[in-house]
């Protein structure tokens, strides 16, 4: 299904924006990510996309029956098929799972992924595609898959509020950034050697955008067509309290608190202040990256897009 672009939008060429939605919380995602791009660039014609293997097992999707409406086309006929702007991939809950555990335990997922990712690149390098974002566990996954990147996974959560560093002021995804230092959310259980992931990024035509507690946290490959996102811009004041309730209620006595920020108690200034700058930011952020990824499109890298 296409989303199409808002009729009172001005009227430019749509943007054309295939989102890949892997999420347990299906429903929600898309919402979240529709009001997201929404707000960037409102002429953009959204295609909504699942993956398969949620036709197969209910196992591998909570909210399975979302992602068999009719509002969700397989990916396989629309990417490298059609021509897009950019291409967004979600994450997953899958981060305390080794890749052998996924191939053990969700082959026909894992499998799936993996030619996901390929596609993508090939479809890159085709021209079909100016720009793919993957998101937190899928960035992972294909640093696995395209670059042989390893994981491991943290003891326990790790998430909170951390600070991070614009290393690439000049980048076309932080234009409109004012600070230099900026705090963002982090929630996720795998890391990756930042040594290797350095090394990757450079050996493969990429920047290192944003650096944050263990290394590169935003990141581009493949002559900046192709992005990496390991932290969230988009949460809101409540988001890491909504995990903590959820995660130490599901989970065992002793689960941590998230880093520099206390659940019990979000609304001081000082966070109010930190959500409000987030808000911003992201949203800087994403008219960014639809700008870069329709300047890519068009066959070139500076970004000149009417909103």
């Amino acid at each position: 299904m296409i989303l199409r672009a808002n009729p009172a939008a001005t009227a430019v060429a749509p943007i054309r924006i295939a989102l890949v939605n892997i999420m347990d919380n299906a429903e929600g995602t898309e919402r979240h990510f529709v009001k997201t791009i929404r707000a960037a660039h409102p002429n953009a014609d959204i295609t909504l996309c699942r993956m398969s293997c949620a036709k197969i097992d209910p196992k591998y999707f909570r909210e399975q029956s979302h992602l068999l409406s009719d509002r969700y086309t397989d990916w396989h006929d629309v990417i490298g098929q059609q021509d897009f702007d950019l291409v967004i991939v979600t994450g997953i809950n899958r981060g305390t799972l080794s890749y052998q555990a996924l191939h053990e335990n969700y082959a026909d997922f894992w499998n799936e992924s993996k030619e996901l990712f390929r596609t993508l690149r090939a479809s890159i390098h085709a021209g079909h595609t100016g720009h793919a974002s993957l998101v937190c566990w899928s960035a992972f996954a294909a640093m696995k898959e395209l670059y042989g990147v390893e994981k491991g996974i943290h003891p326990q959560k790790f998430y909170g509020l951390f600070e991070h560093n614009i290393e690439s002021q000049n980048h076309p995804l932080v234009a409109g950034f004012h600070e230099g230092h900026i705090l963002i959310p982090q929630s996720r259980s795998s890391f990756m050697n930042e040594n290797d992931l350095r090394i990757v990024i450079k050996d493969h035509d990429g920047d290192v955008v944003i650096t944050g507690p263990d290394g590169p946290a935003i990141w581009t490959l493949e002559n900046d067509r192709l992005s990496c996102f390991i932290n969230h811009l988009e949460y809101g004041l409540g988001t890491l309290r909504n995990e903590y309730n959820r995660d130490s209620h599901n989970g065992t006595n002793g689960f941590p608190l998230p880093h520099n920020y206390d659940p019990s108690n979000i609304d001081t200034p000082e966070n109010i202040a930190v959500f409000k700058q987030l808000s911003e930011s992201c949203a800087h952020f994403y008219k960014n990256l639809i700008s870069l990824a329709h300047a890519q499109k068009q066959g070139g890298n500076t970004p000149e897009l009417a909103l």
